[in-house]
């Protein structure tokens, strides 16, 4: 039987991004994907009080993840090709669907580019993607199929 959906479900928070911009799109310490959603705001982190970040802010540092099924490995070799591809991210979500068995997370954007993210190993270290939402909340997936949604002040 699956979950029942509710509105603070974490696929139904997330349903939220949709019609939401992308404004920025990047490979962050060479292999971790950042991607900033909807207003700029303040970084909430002491650390840099300069930085603005997306009200929305997720973060991958799963090494599984791909573009229209393309792996990342694959165009972030060639410079050109990896910031055309991230490019093609900087735009408006029209679909977000977490499955919520898998820890699996897949963005669409009206540029028809496809984010997909897959949950790793059991035994990989750390989350696998992190997704900050506005209200200080954060869905944390991985390691494996598991999967928290919690203050992001935790």
């Amino acid at each position: 039987m699956l979950p029942k959906m509710n509105e603070h479900s974490p696929a139904s928070l997330l349903q939220q991004l949709v019609g939401v911009e992308c404004w920025a799109a990047q490979l962050v310490n060479g292999e971790e994907l950042q991607l900033e959603f909807g207003a700029e705001v303040p970084s909430p982190t002491r650390r840099h009080p300069r930085l603005t970040v997306g009200e929305w802010t997720l973060i991958v540092a799963s090494p599984a993840w791909d573009v229209d099924g393309v792996p990342w490995k694959q165009f972030a070799q060639d410079d050109d090709e990896l910031t055309s591809t991230l490019r093609r991210l900087e735009n408006r979500v029209t679909a977000a669907n977490l499955d919520v068995m898998t820890s699996s997370l897949e963005l669409r954007f009206a540029s028809f580019a496809s984010l997909r993210i897959r949950a790793q190993r059991e035994d990989s270290r750390g989350p696998d993607w992190e997704f900050f939402l506005p209200g200080a909340r954060v869905i944390v997936a991985g390691p494996g199929k598991r999967w928290t949604l919690q203050s992001a002040y935790e």
